[in-house]
């Protein structure tokens, strides 16, 4: 039986099903023994990086799957890469130098049919000599020239996917130049030196973890020790040098304008028209995930996203700001920086995690849009925490507050037959769970918010009371010949809840322990109350009562009660933090266990002859 389970195991993992067989971490499948991390300004405004790792193989799956390549991306017009030394030292010690045809230069993937990115090239390390016990040793540089960077800058995360032995950061510059640098999640400053009219800062760190590989980890592992630096002057300076390109004078061509006419003669509604329009950017424009620095942070305008049919999440996002303001709607591009790494006196563009347009197009609010796809919530909800860092240098940046979704949903049915119900359905939507940009494109979205028994098909008629950014609210006529499922005697029953609720976290199976932080997508509080009318022949099995969890992380009721034929059910959730530490996770986890336990999700039901 164990074999069988573990063929199993095994044909799923090579499907891509990952496992968390035990809360204790696994060993390490490799070690970095060394990692040595430089960077050189010179006077002239170039930049020399140089990466040095000696990396120990401890499992063959470290060498057949994961480290048997390095790849190295880097653009040939302004960069000249140099391997100064590729060999791997064998368990034995012997010696083995990387053969002339282990390097071999590619077309990086992400690259593959963007115009604006065919000029990258992607140098495949192949690591030869590689055994159980053997110690990669890979040394190579990336000189850069003048004026492709708006200054050194990099936001390095201390962790990789295994753990590091010793890892050492140096930053050297020119006297007359200054370094502005900030740590993250560990208490170690640098080591300054001064010689020879230059300043060297260095950077020592021993026993670095590997990075957790749990799921619903804070995007860009923002808990983990960071180091930021630039010399940039300031974070203002920098943006805006940045901000000053072509492509943010949101310019469009003929064909732009005549696609934009036709959207606008088709739809009257200024929010209708502004969610066109995105999901004409998000749907039809490619997204070629190039990341910034390998293109110097340069941004392609919006006629060159257009007669690519595709580009980068800024040039997308640049491509839907213009077609918004050839539309008439007032539309801002923003940066979004996470809270812990927006610091002003720090002139760093890495720490841009993506961009966001807000658009107003009526007078009920304003929407937030993203360019890579058409989501079905206000934005607003999933920018909580960050910093908005506008591209226009007349409007503000600011910090976006957390926004709560809220829920109140009402169901009065009846059982009509044994297989048969019937009954309405109400529900208001607030904040981050408000479907509004979906109602706005379908009409008819409002009948596939459901799960179970009140989904599209059961469905006879849906009506949208109210729909605007701020709230929304709903009804539904239902009608369900298969709401029950039947067992013998017994007969089934699954409580609802709203596919834009917690259930479409998807978070169905919690781990016993946990060390990286979980994230939510936002606070959240769900309401549900139903009314259960039951003919002669039904009887409840499942025991009146009622369920409370209450701790830090948020709260949650059932209520199960039965007056006359009459069943009540009562289930409310709140979840008052979005992300949820280690200290914090064991009462989450025994809450949202609580939550999900199929025994308190469904109703069960006996036949009465």
């Amino acid at each position: 039986m164990r074999c069988l389970i573990y063929l199993v195991m095994l044909a799923l993992a090579g499907s891509g099903i990952s496992f968390n067989l035990s809360a204790q971490e696994a060993a390490p499948d490799a070690e970095f023994v060394n990692i040595i991390k430089e960077y050189r300004l010179d006077e002239d405004g170039s930049i020399e990086t140089r990466y040095v790792k000696e990396l120990k193989i401890l499992t063959h799956f470290a060498f057949h799957s994961l480290y048997g390549e390095t790849f190295v991306v880097y653009d040939p017009r302004y960069q000249k890469l140099t391997i100064r030394e590729a060999y791997t030292v064998m368990a034995d010690g012997k010696k083995v130098m990387a053969p002339s045809n282990a390097f071999n230069e590619v077309l990086p993937r992400f690259a593959s049919n963007f115009p604006n990115a065919v000029h990258l090239r992607e140098m495949v390390i192949t690591h030869t000599g590689l055994e159980v016990g053997a110690i990669i040793h890979l040394d190579y540089t990336i000189r850069t020239e003048p004026g492709y960077y708006p200054a050194l800058m990099a936001k390095e995360v201390l962790a990789t996917s295994s753990p590091i032995v010793s890892l050492v950061v140096t930053v050297d510059i020119p006297e007359s130049s200054e370094l502005h640098y900030k740590m993250l999640h560990l208490r170690t400053g640098p080591d300054i030196v001064q010689e020879n009219g230059r300043k060297k800062y260095l950077w020592s760190f021993s026993n670095l973890p590997a990075r957790s590989v749990e799921s619903f980890q804070p995007t860009d592992f923002e808990y983990l020790p960071t180091l930021m630096f630039s010399t940039g002057r300031d974070f203002r300076e920098v943006f805006s040098g940045w901000a000053g390109q072509e492509a943010f004078q949101w310019k469009v061509n003929n064909e732009m304008k005549e696609r934009v006419a036709l959207i606008r003669s088709q739809q009257t509604d200024p929010y209708r028209m502004a969610f066109d329009i995105q999901r004409l950017v998000a749907d039809e424009f490619s997204l070629f995930d190039v990341p910034p620095e390998l293109n110097g942070f340069r941004v392609g305008t919006a006629a060159d996203t257009w007669r690519s049919n595709g580009g980068t999440d800024a040039e997308k996002s640049v491509l839907l700001c213009a077609l918004l303001k050839e539309a008439g709607i007032q539309a801002n591009l923003f940066a979004v920086i996470p809270e812990v790494l927006m610091d002003d006196a720090l002139g760093c563009l890495p720490v841009i995690r993506g961009f966001v347009v807000e658009a107003s197009p009526g007078t009920d609010g304003t929407v937030m849009l993203s360019a890579v796809r058409s989501d079905d919530q206000n934005l607003m909800a999933e920018l909580a925490g960050q910093y908005l860092i506008p591209v226009d240098p007349n409007a503000a940046q600011r910090k976006v507050m957390g926004t709560k979704g809220a829920v109140r949903a009402e169901f009065t049915l009846q059982v009509d037959t044994l297989s048969k119900l019937s009954g309405i359905i109400s529900a208001g939507f607030k904040g981050a769970v408000n479907p509004f940009p979906a109602l706005a494109r379908d009409p008819d979205y409002g009948k596939n918010l459901w799960n179970s028994f009140a989904s599209a098909g059961s469905v006879r008629s849906c009506e949208t009371l109210s729909a605007s950014p701020e709230q929304s609210s709903l009804t539904w006529k239902i009608e369900c010949t298969s709401a029950f499922k039947q067992q013998d005697e017994y007969l089934f029953l699954e409580i609802p809840s709203l596919k834009n609720g917690f259930s479409g976290c998807q978070m169905n199976y919690l781990s016993a322990s946990r060390s990286a932080p979980l994230n939510i997508p936002y606070p959240i509080e769900e309401s549900y109350s139903l009314s259960l009318e039951l003919p002669a022949h039904l009887e409840l099995i499942t025991p009146a009562g009622q369920y409370t969890v209450t701790n830090p992380s948020g709260g949650m009721t059932i209520k199960i009660a039965v007056k006359k034929s009459t069943v009540l059910i009562t289930r409310e959730l709140l979840l008052n933090v979005q992300e949820i530490t280690p200290q914090l996770y064991d009462g989450f986890r025994t809450l949202i266990n609580e939550w999900n336990d199929v025994n308190k999700r469904r109703l069960v039901f006996r036949k009465i002859q």
